[in-house]
């Protein structure tokens, strides 16, 4: 109980964990798997990453760092995004095409086998014609 409530007095008031502090603790773990491999260097990288994230979890400046995290958060999600889009052009590579918009560049999902038909892209309206 004493070591508990002297790590949450030394802990109160700064930053702690976050979404960035887990991504910087999977990268430097990694890293240290390839440091044992590889090269050496990347070990000297992942104990740069794992300062880099003690900083971040004993850092008083919470604005600053929950607008890093934001940031993160905001890169990781179009990340997760154009990986399910992938994802799902792949699964449905036999039955359907994926064309993008020349104006909004938004993806658009067309059924195979329709022979020549003008699409409209249901963000802008823009109309094309593409082969399905």
């Amino acid at each position: 109980m004493k070591l508990r409530s002297t790590i949450e007095k030394f802990m109160r008031g700064r930053y702690g964990f976050d979404n960035l502090g887990k991504f910087l603790n999977i990268c430097s773990m990694l890293l240290i798997v390839m440091g044992l491999f590889l090269l050496p260097l990347f070990s000297y990288l992942a104990m740069l990453l794992l300062c880099l994230h003690m900083f971040r979890v004993l850092s008083y400046n919470y604005n600053k760092r929950a607008k890093e995290n934001a940031i993160f958060v905001k890169l990781e999600y179009k990340a997760k995004g154009r990986i399910r889009l992938y994802k799902r052009k792949f699964q449905d590579r036999k039955t359907h095409r994926y064309y993008r918009c020349s104006s909004c560049k938004q993806s658009i999902r067309i059924p195979k086998g329709k022979g020549k038909i003008e699409i409209t892209c249901p963000k802008c309206f823009h109309r094309f014609e593409k082969r399905s």
